[in-house]
């Protein structure tokens, strides 16, 4: 009787998501903005433009590393003062000589007093310069990164999943698999604002139906819903499937990130799994074809590890070959479709390959 309680529930969850094509036009121009005279476009758009903070343009970095073009205009300002959040402590910029030192040698942010992983740089455009690029220092090593999906209405008990991750001490950022809330409202999105900042690593996040009840609100709070990047030589590529499949950008988003990622690890991380394997249908995308399309596209491209939530619990399988995990533990209402109440995983990439555990929140 739980579990067919919990299929209905899933159902009617699905049922009301806004229509995915908007949130991934809107991602097309998101990570561009003008501030006094000064564009600031980030590739891909990485960095979403938030609200000035003391005065100073200010962005939330979707992954852990970025690049960011700032242009001037004929009459703007030489210097600016630039505030990133979402970043890890001591993240270094790089870019050419004069423009946030001397030399070309990369800069530590400075830390931004009362604002969670926030840092800020001086930036300067030199005499004659009217285009400056800043990039992250990137690395390919080995490195660990935290996984989870679906709190909803687990936010009361959260802390206890933040102490598991926290605890982690080799992580380098989280991977969130969506559903952050229930019914995706103001109040929801700033208490679990306010939840993540207890949190000692950024936060690489794709959105899930729960969240999407209201078009944009995820993407004003934390940016693209589509998008891909690298970290530490592995690509991440996340896909809004909060409507049990993608939109039409949305696949060709995916396709191009399939096509850039063919020389890289890759994995892929979102929300409602394609396919899952205990045939609960309101688990899983709504139309069979697109549910293979996404198998073969992404087995041919060697993906190397898709990550799903939704299902409020634990499964690990394989689709075409790519192993794949569901992980929705993180507070959700418990199917325990496999014995295991809250959980986050572990995954630890070494040379390239990612080994997945599972860490228990309860015991």
């Amino acid at each position: 009787m739980r579990r067919a309680w919990v299929v209905l529930l899933l159902a009617a969850s699905c049922s009301s998501v806004t229509d995915p094509e908007p949130r991934a036009q809107l991602d097309l121009v998101l990570g561009t903005t003008t501030r006094d005279g000064l564009t600031f476009r980030s590739a891909g758009g990485l960095l979403h433009a938030l609200p000035d903070v003391g005065g100073a343009p200010a962005f939330r970095a979707s992954c852990p590393e970025f690049e960011l073009t700032i242009e001037a205009a004929a009459d703007a300002r030489r210097d600016t003062r630039l505030i990133l959040r979402n970043v890890p402590p001591g993240l270094r910029l790089t870019s050419s000589a004069g423009v946030l030192g001397p030399t070309d040698a990369p800069v530590a942010g400075t830390p931004v007093d009362g604002l969670h992983l926030g840092l800020s740089w001086q930036v300067t455009l030199p005499a004659g310069v009217d285009s400056v690029t800043l990039r992250t220092v990137e690395t390919t090593r080995d490195f660990t990164f935290v996984a989870f999906g679906d709190i909803q209405r687990g936010l009361p008990r959260f802390g206890d999943v933040v102490d598991v991750i926290n605890a982690r001490p080799d992580a380098e950022f989280v991977v969130v698999m969506g559903d952050l809330t229930n019914v995706s409202t103001d109040a929801e999105f700033d208490a679990i604002e306010r939840a993540f900042e207890t949190i000692r690593l950024p936060m690489v996040l794709t959105p899930g139906n729960h969240d999407a009840y209201r078009s944009f609100v995820f993407q004003e709070r934390f940016g693209r819903a589509n998008y891909t990047c690298t970290a530490r030589g592995v690509r991440f590529t996340s896909l809004d499937s909060s409507n049990a499949g993608l939109s039409e950008t949305g696949w060709r988003l995916y396709d191009e990130a399939l096509e850039a990622g063919r020389e890289q690890p890759h994995v892929v991380f979102s929300h409602i799994p394609a396919t899952e394997s205990f045939g609960v249908r309101s688990g899983q995308w709504n139309s069979r074809v697109e549910a293979r399309r996404f198998v073969a596209s992404t087995a041919a491209a060697g993906v190397d590890l898709i990550l799903f939530g939704h299902l409020h619990t634990l499964d690990r399988y394989e689709l075409a070959g790519v192993p794949t995990v569901i992980s929705g533990g993180a507070g959700a209402i418990e199917e325990r479709l496999d014995g295991i109440d809250r959980h986050v995983l572990e995954v630890r990439v070494t040379n390239g390959v990612p080994q997945v555990d599972v860490v228990r929140v309860d015991p």
